[in-house]
């Protein structure tokens, strides 16, 4: 039997016309069989646009009945941080409320142009697949070796190789859950707060839990 993901998206408000590429996208090339639920997260600063989710949930096509929507206040609790940031939370938030053991979270710009099978999401043995790259010379390198300090592990190899920082991103389900439990009890606030006291981004951190955990 086939495994069965979801997939979250968190948008915003510059967003919407992307978003509707994207919904095109999956309802034209993903394989309903691999498909459980399609996660909408409005990380809007204003209300929701009038009918953008009746419009929205119209273009998923053979999927639309699997879609749900839901503020990013309700995910997480709100804080004072730039948008980028509660998007960064809101990724790994998303995973108290996915009940397939894995998710794809996407980024609105994200769109398919084949279509999606379960061997790109995973190998044959059934290990998700991640796209990882060298950090030495990357823009990312301080926010990398950041987390990693606060995960508690060496960064050296990281540096060499880790996790990418880009979207398609699959993410095991009880892993993301654990780390936002884990980091909300040591830092005692919300997880988009406790992201931005200490600095960390949002796969960096879950790849470095993961490293850490072993």
């Amino acid at each position: 039997m086939k495994r069965r993901y979801s997939f979250a998206t968190v948008v915003f408000e510059a967003d919407l016309g992307l978003m509707d590429i994207q919904a095109r996208s999956m309802g034209l090339y993903c394989d309903p069989d691999i498909v459980e639920t399609i996660a909408v997260i409005e990380n809007f600063v204003g209300p929701v646009p009038a009918d953008w989710r009746e419009r929205l949930v119209v273009q998923y096509g053979p999927l639309a009945a699997r879609v749900s929507f839901a503020p990013g206040a309700a995910i997480t609790p709100a804080a004072d941080v730039s948008g980028w940031l509660s998007q960064l939370a809101l990724k790994l938030a998303v995973s108290s409320s996915i009940e397939t053991d894995r998710y794809v979270i996407l980024d609105a710009k994200n769109h398919l142009v084949h279509p999606l099978r379960l061997d790109i999401l995973e190998t044959d043995a059934g290990q998700p697949r991640i796209n990882g790259r060298c950090y030495a010379d990357h823009p990312m390198r301080d926010y990398l070796e950041q987390t990693c300090r606060y995960v508690g592990i060496d960064a050296a190899g990281p540096v060499e190789h880790f996790v990418s920082t880009s979207t398609p991103f699959t993410a095991i389900t009880a892993a993301a859950r654990a780390l936002v439990a884990n980091m909300e009890r040591i830092e005692g606030v919300g997880l988009t707060e406790a992201m931005k006291r200490t600095g960390v981004s949002e796969f960096f951190l879950y790849g470095a839990a993961l490293r850490a955990a072993g």
